[in-house]
């Protein structure tokens, strides 16, 4: 007995089973920043910023460097109109704002900035269901 072949399905955005959304990528697109990004990845729009290193605030002596992320959601990134959807919001941004500085972290060498902070942000200007 064979199994049945699996039918090319359409994803609720139209694409197939192996199509991958559209992307595109401007650097460079904030100029007071020391890195910035905008990102648009199918319906999703994201503008990203750098800053640093920069002194840390602070008299604590910081051997290595902070990281510190920081992902929000527009007042118009989502399509919704629901007054809960603020408080989704809040605590989706909380946790892509972990998973970012998780997976920054590693990459970033925080041990040759010494007293030094560097902020990464990260604003959804247009949520289209992968943020």
């Amino acid at each position: 007995d064979e199994p049945p072949p699996v039918a090319d399905t359409a994803r609720c955005d139209g694409r197939g089973d192996a199509e991958l959304r559209r992307l595109l990528v401007r650097t460079g697109v904030l100029p007071k920043a020391s890195g910035s990004a905008y990102v648009e990845m199918g319906e999703t729009k994201v503008l990203c910023a750098i800053f640093g290193p920069q002194q840390a605030d602070g008299h604590d002596f910081l051997s290595h460097g902070r990281l510190e992320c920081t992902v929000k959601f527009s007042a118009f990134a989502r399509r919704t109109t629901d007054p809960a959807a603020a408080a989704t919001d809040a605590s989706a941004a909380a946790a892509l704002s972990a998973s970012l500085s998780a997976a920054l972290s590693g990459s970033i060498q925080l041990d040759q900035y010494p007293k030094s902070l560097i902020c990464v942000h990260a604003m959804v200007l247009q949520d289209g269901g992968g943020a």
